[in-house]
């Protein structure tokens, strides 16, 4: 009696318990959806912001023990990753960063192969030999893919310092909770890449607007240049042809002080007309109206027939003029006026940036299929910081000496633009540093 009644009560005990067992485990599960839940409605409300992350971390700690959460986007094919979220900005130390790769980790392992890596003590991480976030302290983690958009897989990553804290039941839940929000992520994604693509297009529109304005300020300004050219061209022609007159005619009727000051006028009227042709030629190249006439033509007796003309004007400055044909023919397919033009404007600048007692050298040869001229000056030579610009428009450097000669900044941007449009090549080199000559050469090549 005695023993059935002992087993009757042991019975009620245990059912007792398996009953408090099945409580509790039903409140821990009930508890377990309940921040899931929470956890969802976090995810679909926005991870925009680091706060809205950190709160989802903070939730999910709740079911697992953690130090760190991600959620990465991987490009399978390069083995790439970006980080997309993450808990505490402090923790992107040791995360596989933008174009980081990430073979021979757990993320791009996840990624390649889409199954969930466990890692709970530095033994088993030593299999991952470029896992960055083991140097930095992290123990565990499990890893966990999110589902795969042709070359782009979503990673879900829970990480934590200590070791052997996730079992089968911890990685369940985590599996859990990457499978509920990866469909949150994934719709987040689709906008954030949806917001990138408006603002590219607005970007675009305004770039395309702005060109368009550029276009029509440049097109005023050509047609400003054309206007301008052409009232200057007019009554210069005639003060050209007048003082060309007086010159021939005059005779012994001008005194001494009037031819001077009517060779002052000849002077500096050609200077003007050289200039407005620069003006005309600078709104030629930039239309594209520019023509070249060439024709096989030797590079020695162009150049050789510019100096002849320019030698008595660098003398009167005191410099020296040296010409040096190199063995073999210079040919070349060339617009002969605009070689004297490139010709005459390397050896006018070459003089003006120049002192008196100095040469200035030309050199005419050929190599290969190449005919090219060299000009060397004895000069003090060019900035570096200005030798990428001296062939912009309207550049001109800046220094004591150049504010002494008067320029436009128009004649190198010619030679460029000149040069260019017979298929060759401008070069330049500055010789300015203490315990070497200074000077500047400028080498000019033609296709032969």
């Amino acid at each position: 009696m005695i023993r059935e009644l002992v087993r009757d009560v042991a019975s009620r005990v245990a059912n007792a318990v398996a009953n408090s067992r099945l409580r509790e485990a039903a409140q821990e599960q009930a508890r377990l959806q309940g921040v899931i839940a929470q956890i969802s409605s976090e995810i679909g409300a926005s991870l925009e912001s680091s706060v809205a992350f950190n709160e989802f971390a903070r939730l999910l700690s709740e079911l697992v023990p953690l130090d760190r959460v991600t959620i990465s986007n991987v490009d399978v094919s390069n083995q790439t990753s970006e980080v997309l979220y993450i808990n505490d900005v402090e923790n992107l130390i040791g995360v596989e960063r933008t174009s980081h790769r990430v073979k021979d980790t757990p993320t791009g392992h996840s990624a390649d192969i889409g199954e969930t890596v466990v890692i709970n003590n530095t033994t088993e991480s030593r299999r991952f030999s470029k896992w960055g976030a083991a140097a930095s302290g992290v123990v565990s983690a499990v890893t966990v893919s999110m589902g795969r958009d042709g070359e782009f897989a979503r990673v879900f990553q829970i990480s934590s310092t200590e070791s052997e804290v996730y079992g089968p039941e911890q990685v369940s839940i985590i599996e859990q909770v990457a499978n509920q929000i990866s469909g949150a992520v994934a719709n987040q994604q689709l906008y954030r890449r949806s917001l990138e693509l408006a603002q590219e297009r607005e970007r675009s529109i305004r770039l395309e607007s702005e060109r368009a304005r550029l276009a029509s300020v440049n097109e005023a300004k050509n047609e400003f240049l054309t206007l301008l050219t052409h009232e200057l061209k007019t009554p210069l022609t005639s003060i050209i042809a007048f003082a060309d007159l007086l010159v021939r005619g005059g005779g012994n009727e001008l005194s001494d002080r009037q031819a001077q000051h009517l060779g002052v006028i000849q002077r500096n009227a050609w200077h003007l007309d050289s200039l407005i042709q620069d003006l005309v030629d600078v709104s030629g190249i930039e239309r594209g109206t520019i023509e070249l006439f060439q024709q096989e033509s030797d590079l020695a007796e162009l150049v050789s027939g510019v100096l002849e003309g320019l030698e008595p004007s660098l003398n009167e400055r005191g410099q020296t003029l040296k010409y040096v044909e190199l063995e073999g023919k210079a040919q070349a397919n060339l617009d002969r006026q605009r070689v004297i033009q490139i010709v005459s404007n390397l050896v006018s600048n070459a003089s003006k940036y120049s002192p008196s007692d100095t040469t200035v050298t030309v050199t005419v040869g050929s190599t290969g299929s190449l005919a090219y001229v060299t000009i060397e000056d004895e000069g003090p030579g060019i900035p570096e910081d200005d030798i990428e610009m001296v062939f912009d428009l309207f550049h001109r450097v800046d220094n004591e000496m150049t504010r002494k000669v008067p320029g436009t900044g128009q004649g190198l941007y010619l030679v460029r633009q000149l040069v260019e449009l017979h298929g060759g090549e401008v070069h330049i080199e500055s010789r300015n540093g203490a315990g070497e000559s200074t000077g500047t050469t400028v080498r000019v090549e033609f296709l032969s």
